[in-house]
Protein backbone atom coordinates (compact mmCIF):
# COMPACT_ATOMS: atom_id res chain seq x y z
CA UNK A 1 0.00 0.00 0.00
CA UNK A 2 1.41 3.59 -1.10
CA UNK A 3 0.88 6.58 2.16
CA UNK A 4 0.00 9.80 0.84
CA UNK A 5 0.13 12.27 3.13
CA UNK A 6 -2.54 14.43 4.63
CA UNK A 7 -1.25 17.64 3.53
CA UNK A 8 -0.70 16.13 -0.62
CA UNK A 9 -4.59 14.75 0.07
CA UNK A 10 -5.53 18.55 1.35
CA UNK A 11 -3.52 20.16 -1.88
CA UNK A 12 -5.58 18.26 -4.20
CA UNK A 13 -8.97 18.72 -2.53
CA UNK A 14 -8.24 22.39 -2.11
CA UNK A 15 -5.97 24.03 -4.77
CA UNK A 16 -5.81 21.21 -8.02
CA UNK A 17 -9.55 20.01 -7.78
CA UNK A 18 -10.89 23.42 -7.03
CA UNK A 19 -9.50 25.04 -10.09
CA UNK A 20 -5.92 24.17 -9.87
CA UNK A 21 -6.49 21.33 -12.34
CA UNK A 22 -7.84 23.12 -14.90
CA UNK A 23 -4.92 26.21 -15.27
CA UNK A 24 -2.75 23.65 -16.19
CA UNK A 25 -4.48 22.05 -19.49
CA UNK A 26 -3.42 22.53 -22.61
CA UNK A 27 -5.89 24.31 -25.60
CA UNK A 28 -6.50 19.95 -26.49
CA UNK A 29 -7.69 19.31 -23.22
CA UNK A 30 -4.46 17.31 -21.66
CA UNK A 31 -2.66 18.12 -18.71
CA UNK A 32 0.45 20.61 -19.53
CA UNK A 33 2.53 18.11 -16.53
CA UNK A 34 5.63 20.15 -17.32
CA UNK A 35 4.30 23.59 -16.79
CA UNK A 36 2.25 22.80 -13.37
CA UNK A 37 5.32 21.16 -11.48
CA UNK A 38 7.57 23.89 -12.80
CA UNK A 39 5.47 26.15 -10.87
CA UNK A 40 5.00 24.06 -7.94
CA UNK A 41 9.04 23.16 -8.02
CA UNK A 42 9.72 26.96 -7.96
CA UNK A 43 6.50 27.93 -5.15
CA UNK A 44 8.10 24.83 -2.98
CA UNK A 45 11.71 26.31 -3.46
CA UNK A 46 9.97 29.85 -2.24
CA UNK A 47 8.72 28.44 0.52
CA UNK A 48 11.35 26.43 1.57
CA UNK A 49 13.85 29.77 1.36
CA UNK A 50 11.23 32.20 3.31
CA UNK A 51 10.09 29.36 6.14
CA UNK A 52 11.62 31.06 9.13
CA UNK A 53 11.00 27.73 11.18
CA UNK A 54 13.71 25.28 8.63
CA UNK A 55 16.40 24.63 10.69
CA UNK A 56 14.16 23.80 13.50
CA UNK A 57 12.63 21.35 11.57
CA UNK A 58 15.07 19.54 9.07
CA UNK A 59 17.66 19.51 11.92
CA UNK A 60 16.23 16.88 13.77
CA UNK A 61 14.81 14.78 10.54
CA UNK A 62 18.11 14.86 9.57
CA UNK A 63 18.65 12.53 12.40
CA UNK A 64 15.60 10.87 12.80
CA UNK A 65 15.69 7.28 12.29
CA UNK A 66 12.53 5.39 10.94
CA UNK A 67 10.28 2.73 12.75
CA UNK A 68 8.32 -0.41 11.11
CA UNK A 69 5.05 0.01 11.17
CA UNK A 70 2.30 -1.88 9.78
CA UNK A 71 1.62 0.46 6.34
CA UNK A 72 5.28 1.89 6.35
CA UNK A 73 8.86 0.34 6.84
CA UNK A 74 11.36 2.04 8.55
CA UNK A 75 13.62 1.54 5.10
CA UNK A 76 10.68 3.53 3.20
CA UNK A 77 10.47 6.21 5.65
CA UNK A 78 14.70 6.87 5.68
CA UNK A 79 14.51 6.80 2.23
CA UNK A 80 11.85 9.44 1.80
CA UNK A 81 13.84 11.43 4.30
CA UNK A 82 17.18 10.77 2.16
CA UNK A 83 15.59 11.92 -0.88
CA UNK A 84 13.82 14.76 0.34
CA UNK A 85 15.86 16.57 2.78
CA UNK A 86 18.53 17.72 0.00
CA UNK A 87 16.22 17.86 -3.28
CA UNK A 88 16.24 21.98 -2.25
CA UNK A 89 19.83 22.47 -2.36
CA UNK A 90 20.32 19.59 -5.51
CA UNK A 91 17.67 21.31 -7.65
CA UNK A 92 18.02 24.61 -6.49
CA UNK A 93 19.95 25.77 -9.76
CA UNK A 94 17.59 24.28 -12.09
CA UNK A 95 15.07 25.51 -10.46
CA UNK A 96 16.07 29.43 -10.28
CA UNK A 97 16.45 28.94 -14.17
CA UNK A 98 12.34 28.43 -14.04
CA UNK A 99 10.06 31.57 -14.99
CA UNK A 100 7.88 33.06 -12.39
CA UNK A 101 4.58 30.68 -11.55
CA UNK A 102 1.74 32.38 -13.73
CA UNK A 103 -0.53 30.06 -12.44
CA UNK A 104 -0.16 29.97 -8.76
CA UNK A 105 0.30 32.68 -6.51
CA UNK A 106 2.53 32.82 -3.50
CA UNK A 107 -0.49 33.94 -1.67
CA UNK A 108 -2.61 30.87 -2.75
CA UNK A 109 0.24 28.98 -1.61
CA UNK A 110 0.87 30.64 1.82
CA UNK A 111 -3.31 30.35 2.42
CA UNK A 112 -2.53 26.87 1.62
CA UNK A 113 -0.48 26.00 3.63
CA UNK A 114 -2.04 28.05 6.89
CA UNK A 115 -4.94 26.21 6.45
CA UNK A 116 -3.14 22.51 5.94
CA UNK A 117 -1.04 23.59 8.99
CA UNK A 118 -4.02 24.59 11.14
CA UNK A 119 -5.88 21.07 9.93
CA UNK A 120 -3.52 18.80 10.91
CA UNK A 121 -2.68 19.85 14.33
CA UNK A 122 -6.45 19.84 15.07
CA UNK A 123 -6.35 16.32 13.05
CA UNK A 124 -3.65 15.35 15.39
CA UNK A 125 -4.98 16.94 18.60
CA UNK A 126 -8.03 15.00 18.45
CA UNK A 127 -6.30 11.59 17.67
CA UNK A 128 -4.14 12.76 20.83
CA UNK A 129 -7.52 12.63 22.78
CA UNK A 130 -8.40 9.40 21.29
CA UNK A 131 -5.10 7.36 22.28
Amino acid sequence: MRCISIPTLLWYRHVYLSGGGRRYRKPDGSRNSELYYAETDKLDLWLYDISPHRAEIWRPLEHAHGEDLKELSAAEAEAWRNRTLPWYEQHRERINTLAEPLKLTENEISEFVEMAANYCVELLLAIKEVC
